[in-house]
């Protein structure tokens, strides 16, 4: 998915270009680009098996595009900021898609030089109050979509959290592997720019969400105190950089 995204999008697109042993198809969603970018996806023309570039209503709604189009079993969406790991991780993941409908490596969050790695939490009672995978690093199944619906378009940062949390609920199967990063997943965008935003969709999931009383009352808990964690946690950080 990508909009006038013509100085990261080409990351992405020579991170694919360079996978080996892998059978795939690339597909990208472009938000009618008005900069550089249709120019650089015509470059990797041979590389993509379609390009869709017309006006969207966000990030969800390219993302139900790209599901539309696919042919495959299982997708993996990345942001045009988003590359993979390196040359062979499409083959290493192949290997694991067994079944399940949800496969998850890790995700390399930043600068490879100065980044972190975000582990994958699986499925369990965390799920209720923390996104389990990041969609950067999640191959989901396609019949998954069919099962419980495509991304929510109400949503404009947190589309992903509410689909793992709806395929939690309806006991969807996931797998976690953890020694396999998949992807680098860039620092400027949406989810890392607004987080405050962010963190209100989250509470917006979780009402949808919420299975009954002790669930809600869970969620009443959480959100006494966690905006306010959140927003001491995004202070210090922003100290720290700061400081560097």
């Amino acid at each position: 998915m990508c909009k006038n995204a013509a100085t990261t999008l080409g990351r992405t697109l020579e991170s694919l270009d360079r996978q080996r042993d892998a059978c795939f198809e690339s597909i990208i969603v472009d938000g009618l680009s008005t900069d550089s970018t249709p120019a650089l996806i015509n470059r990797y023309a041979s590389l993509l098996s379609r390009v869709i570039s017309e006006p969207d209503d966000g990030i969800a709604d390219a993302m139900n595009k790209g599901i539309h189009a696919a042919s495959g079993k299982y997708l993996l969406f990345l942001n045009a900021d988003d590359y993979l790991w390196d040359a062979d991780v499409l083959c290493s993941m192949q290997r694991y898609l067994d079944g399940s409908e949800i496969v998850a490596g890790s995700v390399w969050y930043g600068p490879k030089e100065s980044g972190k790695l975000m582990r994958s939490r699986g499925f369990g009672p965390w799920t209720r109050y923390k996104i389990p995978f990041h969609h950067q690093g999640a191959f989901i199944r396609k019949s998954l979509f069919d099962r419980i619906g495509l991304y929510d378009t109400g949503y404009r940062i947190d589309m992903d959290y509410d689909f793992f949390l709806r395929a939690y609920h309806a006991g969807a199967t996931a797998r976690v592997i953890p020694e396999i990063t998949v992807s680098v997943m860039g620092d400027q965008g949406i989810s890392s720019l607004q987080i405050m935003d962010r963190i209100y969709e989250e509470k917006r999931v979780h009402e949808r969400n919420a299975t009954g009383p002790v669930d809600r009352f869970l969620h009443g808990l959480w959100w006494a105190f966690y905006p306010h964690y959140k927003h001491a946690a995004v202070w210090l950080e922003r100290r720290k950089k700061l400081r560097t």
